[in-house]
């Protein structure tokens, strides 16, 4: 329930308001933040649709299809963790390392190790 109503809600301020993604990655150039812009609507909406799936999985009684469910997050979130930490690790001055840039790693390495435990343990 708490992953259905936190994914409608990111993906539905991110979606109206794509700026918000300036509290967690640096752009600076006017092309930087369309780019920016255009990537968080579109990964915004991704994550409205998942808060759908989520809500509507709550259904479905079959152990099996929800055990896929969460293996797939598993695998996402490792993904998105590994991919957050390569560019932090670079330096670049992509991903921003105050307070929000930091939280958000952080929330991703719980997603993955929780949906991790469930999935293997």
């Amino acid at each position: 329930l708490l992953h259905s109503l936190s994914s409608f809600l990111i993906g539905f301020i991110g979606y109206l308001n794509p700026s918000t993604a300036m509290l967690f990655f640096s752009m600076e150039s006017a092309r930087e933040i369309g780019v920016g812009r255009i990537l968080t609507r579109l990964f915004c909406s991704l994550i409205f649709a998942q808060g759908i799936m989520i809500w509507r999985a709550r259904k479905i009684n079959d152990g099996e299809v929800k055990r896929a469910f969460i293996l797939a997050y598993f695998v996402c979130f490792l993904c998105s963790t590994v991919a957050l930490l390569m560019e932090h690790g670079s330096n670049q001055g992509i991903v921003d390392g105050k307070f929000f840039g930091v939280m958000k790693i952080v929330v991703m390495m719980a997603l993955t190790v929780g949906y991790g435990w469930v999935s293997f343990f």
